[in-house]
């Protein structure tokens, strides 16, 4: 019974497994078909739009403490030695060092000019020049006579440049010889014979020397605000009549520039000695010196396309022959550049007193009456 039992179980397992591997190989091999794409979807969830925040009434602030320990690193110290570079420097031009002009025309009249410069050096330049020009015509006068009247004019010169750190310093040494021959009546007149009985030196020659020295110093600093331009000048002057005159001179000019303006401080001393003229009011006297002090400080401001120059003159007079005399008067420059380098309208105001000494006049006219006696003028006022 056990053992028919027993047959029979194993038989029904066996056919069991059997019939599920056949379904199981029957259903992988199939082949399936999808219609429609699987698309999965979640549900609606609540979500939280900001974080929590905790909400603290007690305020701390945090202390912190930075040390730094400074210490040495040893290192090797080493030394390269790089072979020398030479720098090819450029040509240097050659510089003129002179010229020499001469020409000659009708009425025998020569011309000569020589100026001579040494090279350009690092601290001096220095330089001669020589001037000649004369001529020997013959005036006609009113009574057709003709009569000699030969002129000539000549200088020598000398002059120097020491250039320093920040400055220049100029000097100049001249000396100028001007001569004319006097002329202009007619034998046949009264006013020739008179002339003739009153002059010594009718029909003779006039010589005016003029011999010159000056000293100038200025500065060439552009990135120094302070400018100066200080010039001190001696001029002595004579002549064949015995006329002489002394002058002495100082000029100073100091700028304070800004940006776009600047202040200016002008000073000038004028010192002149006449001798052996005829004073106007006492022909007893023949010495003639006066004293002249000016100072003009002034405003500067430059734009495009206008400048302008605001300030005045202050200026006394010393006359040996009459009282102190004092003058003040505005000083006004202002241009206006609708143009600029082409159209400049300008105005301005001066005023002050004008030097007329005895060797400014004869350079001017040599045939002037060489005792007249010329005394300065004041400039009221100028537009």
């Amino acid at each position: 019974m056990k053992i028919t039992t027993k047959i029979s179980s194993l038989l029904i397992f066996v056919l069991t497994s059997s019939i599920i591997s056949a379904q199981t190989n029957s259903e992988l091999n199939k082949e399936v078909e999808v219609i429609k794409e699987y698309q999965p979807s979640i549900s609606d969830a609540y979500k939280i739009s900001s974080n929590p925040v905790i909400r603290d009434t007690n305020n701390y602030t945090p202390n912190f403490l930075y040390n730094i320990y400074s210490s040495d690193i040893e290192i090797d110290k080493n030394i390269n030695h790089f072979p020398v570079v030479k720098l090819s420097s450029p040509p240097r031009e050659k510089s003129n060092t002179g010229y020499a002009k001469a020409a000659l025309g009708n009425a025998l009249t020569p011309y000569g000019e020589l100026i001579i410069n040494t090279s350009p050096a690092r601290n001096t330049d220095f330089g001669v020049h020589f001037y000649h020009f004369s001529s020997r015509p013959n005036i006609k006068l009113n009574n057709e006579q003709k009569v000699k009247a030969p002129y000539s004019n000549n200088m020598a010169r000398i002059f120097m440049k020491n250039y320093f750190r920040k400055s220049v310093l100029e000097w100049d040494v001249k000396y100028k010889r001007d001569r004319v021959n006097y002329y202009g009546f007619p034998d046949d007149t009264l006013a020739y014979n008179q002339h003739k009985r009153d002059s010594e030196h009718y029909n003779s020659k006039q010589a005016f020397n003029n011999a010159s020295a000056s000293l100038n110093l200025h500065n060439i600093n552009r990135r120094s605000k302070l400018d100066y331009n200080v010039g001190l000048n001696y001029n002595y002057f004579w002549n064949n009549t015995g006329q002489s005159e002394h002058h002495a001179n100082y000029n100073g000019a100091f700028t304070r520039r800004y940006r776009t303006h600047q202040l200016v401080l002008n000073t000038t001393f004028d010192y002149y000695l006449k001798n052996n003229i005829e004073h106007n009011f006492d022909p007893s006297l023949t010495n003639h010196q006066f004293f002249n002090a000016e100072i003009t400080p002034e405003y500067h401001i430059n734009k495009d396309i206008f400048e302008m120059k605001a300030g005045f003159n202050l200026s006394t007079l010393i006359d040996a022959d009459s009282t102190l005399m004092w003058h003040i008067s505005p000083k006004i420059y202002f241009a206006y550049h609708p143009i600029k380098g082409v159209m400049t309208v300008f105005a301005g105001t001066d005023g002050g007193f004008k030097h007329n000494n005895y060797s400014s006049m004869v350079s001017q006219n040599p045939y002037v009456d060489y005792n007249t006696d010329f005394k300065p003028s004041e400039e009221v006022f100028q537009i």
